[in-house]
């Protein structure tokens, strides 16, 4: 069974400040870097092109309207996002080539059931459920997953070409250990509508590795 409640030890974790809660900073004697500000444009721009693309590839794949907009776009750390999805969740381990790193794409149970019942045509699916997914639920997320990232594939193409697999499938991210909780990461989250259903998709990427990747983006904006 799932615990709901956090330990003790869990709380000190997420709520301690983090020591890196945002980019690095420029030295004291420095002025802030005006290339900070192209990042986080070009940062936007990318993924709201992506949650376009989303939008067209659910709508296919749930044969029924699905509206992703991107959100926000947050600098936190690792203990805010595994902290910050329900339990259960489906979270999808992400290896990315050739930076050579893992991130994160979690999806709220309230939007992904919707999504899979619409996908075996089910004209009335059921209310969405907290629970675990199925044997058969948890291969056709990973295909929706493998489907995303080609779209997100296509996003960065024209900044550096990415090989991205799902490694696996967790479904609570409490228990993920991928690297200490005051990590420095990049926090994406979008909302999705399917119909009444409401939910949304976030990603979670690792900021050190992934620093030379946003300035390429913002270089070839």
């Amino acid at each position: 069974m799932y615990r709901e409640r956090l330990t003790s030890d869990e709380l000190d974790v997420l709520l301690t400040p983090s020591q890196v809660s945002s980019p690095p900073s420029a030295p004291a004697e420095s002025s802030p870097r005006e290339s900070d500000t192209h990042i986080d444009e070009a940062l936007a721009d990318l993924h709201a092109r992506f949650a376009d693309d989303l939008s067209t590839l659910l709508s296919e794949l749930a044969r029924n309207e699905v509206v992703v907009k991107l959100r926000e776009i947050v600098r936190g750390t690792y203990a805010q996002f595994v902290f910050g999805q329900t339990v259960p969740t489906c979270c999808a381990v992400v290896l990315a080539v050739p930076i050579e790193t893992e991130f994160f794409l979690a999806i709220r149970p309230s939007i992904l059931f919707p999504l899979l019942d619409r996908a075996l045509g089910c004209d009335l699916p059921e209310p969405a459920q907290q629970r675990p997914l199925t044997e058969i639920e948890s291969s056709l997320s990973t295909l929706l997953v493998e489907q995303m990232l080609g779209k997100s594939r296509e996003a960065w193409q024209h900044v550096l070409p990415l090989g991205l697999r799902v490694a696996r499938l967790e479904f609570n991210t409490r228990q993920m250990r991928a690297m200490s909780g005051s990590e420095p990461v990049c926090l994406v989250r979008y909302d999705v509508r399917c119909g009444r259903d409401q939910g949304w998709i976030e990603l979670c990427i690792p900021w050190k590795p992934t620093q030379r990747l946003r300035e390429r983006l913002a270089a070839n904006r």
